[in-house]
């Protein structure tokens, strides 16, 4: 996962390392499953392939509908995923996934994992906003 890119400069290690942290910390405090929370966001995105560079097959739907199952095949693969992890990680996407979440704790992945992703391009953008004023007042003197 260190090797694919997924938002910018953040990689798909990095993301679910996020998503992990701040799923535990709002189910602790929430005084849902942290455990699983934090296994879950661990894994939602084990879909183990740049999916800019990913042919993709006639008739398939996009990347952002089908990765889910992909993460939860490949995390049935390595662990045992209970069905409350197994319902946060295929869900993670929703509404994109189009059924409704089961558990309070899939949820709160759907809202962390867009709260991170904007979290990571918006240090991404920031960053280049930051270089070019940086290059816009080197060219001013």
């Amino acid at each position: 996962m260190k090797n694919f890119r997924h938002h910018y400069s953040t990689t798909c290690y990095q993301h679910c390392i996020n998503v992990s942290y701040y799923n535990y910390l709002v189910c602790r405090k929430l005084g849902l499953n942290s455990r699983s929370a934090a296994r879950a966001g661990l894994l939602h995105d084990l879909f183990l392939y740049d999916w800019r560079d990913r042919e993709k097959k006639k008739g398939e739907m996009p990347h952002g509908m089908t990765h889910p199952k992909v993460a939860l095949n490949n995390a049935k693969q390595h662990f045992e995923i209970g069905k409350r992890e197994e319902d946060m990680i295929v869900k993670h996407m929703w509404p994109l996934t189009l059924k409704f979440p089961k558990y309070a704790e899939s949820y709160v992945i759907v809202c962390i994992d867009k709260y991170t992703a904007m979290l990571e391009i918006g240090s991404y953008l920031g960053q280049k906003m930051k270089e070019k004023a940086k290059a816009m007042r080197t060219k001013q003197h």
